[in-house]
């Protein structure tokens, strides 16, 4: 659930052609407000009307500037690619390593219009593009890395399994350091990318609940290994069976 805030600006955004509307209107009835002005015996009247009509045009202009935010908003989080920061299997240097860009300025941006602090948003961003960094060149338990076709995958599988790791620590940062802001950063940025239909960035959710670091870990090598297809259906199947080998622990009850 979007925080009140952040739901309200969705909302004025929603109006944005009638706001504009608004605005237009209260522009072309000045000249109204001018001639009843020079019309004798509407002067006190026109004064009331003027100020009327300065309080809409100061209505609009300030809704006007939410609905920017909310198209502004909707623009950058319906894109179903990393535009907060980027991960690269090879830099633009130093062609044998990796490189990972964070873009302060959008994310500050986004963080100002989301209502969430912009270092837990930054945090946010890095843990996703480290967690393509890992699962594509980090080490298996037999020091295999994934050296070909991890960009041969389908989107929902490479961007999903960043999203699965970035929810993760998001919580074990909540969680055991009482990072809440981290959380909170994640959390809004995700919902408001699914509801904007960036679907790549929201498949993830549902495995939250069914699928163990050790069904993903399993998924993943057999991925890497070519077992399993590069499709996002068939990645779903395999998490799926893998979920059965491999159930989520339940928490114990605290004593």
């Amino acid at each position: 659930m979007p925080s009140g805030e952040q739901l309200g600006i969705e909302k004025i955004g929603m109006w944005a052609r009638e706001i504009q509307s608004l605005d237009s209107i209260t522009v072309r009835l000045r000249p109204l407000i001018t001639a009843l002005d020079e019309t004798q015996g509407w002067h006190e009247r026109a004064d009331t009307y003027k100020r009327k009509l300065d309080e809409a045009f100061s209505l609009a202009q300030e809704l006007a500037a939410y609905a920017a935010k909310a198209e502004l908003l909707k623009r950058i989080t319906e894109i179903n690619r990393d535009i907060l920061g980027a991960y690269m299997p090879t830099a633009r240097l130093i062609p044998d390593r990796g490189q990972i860009e964070i873009y302060w300025v959008v994310i500050g941006a986004v963080a100002r219009l989301l209502g969430v602090d912009t270092e837990a948003l930054a945090v946010v961003v890095m843990t996703h593009e480290l967690a393509h960094a890992y699962t594509h060149v980090g080490l298996d338990s037999n020091r295999n890395r994934w050296e070909d076709g991890f960009w041969d995958c389908d989107l929902g599988i490479v961007v999903g399994l960043a999203q699965y790791y970035t929810h993760l620590a998001a919580v074990a940062l909540k969680e055991e350091r009482g990072y809440d802001r981290v959380w909170t950063a994640y959390e809004e940025l995700t919902n408001l990318q699914m509801r904007n239909g960036a679907t790549a960035y929201g498949n993830h959710v549902e495995w939250m609940d069914k699928i163990s670091p050790e069904a993903m870990r399993q998924c993943l090598l057999d991925l890497r290994r070519g077992y399993i297809g590069r499709k996002y259906e068939t990645f779903c199947e395999a998490l799926d069976s893998f979920a059965n080998r491999y159930p989520m622990k339940t928490k114990e009850a605290p004593v």
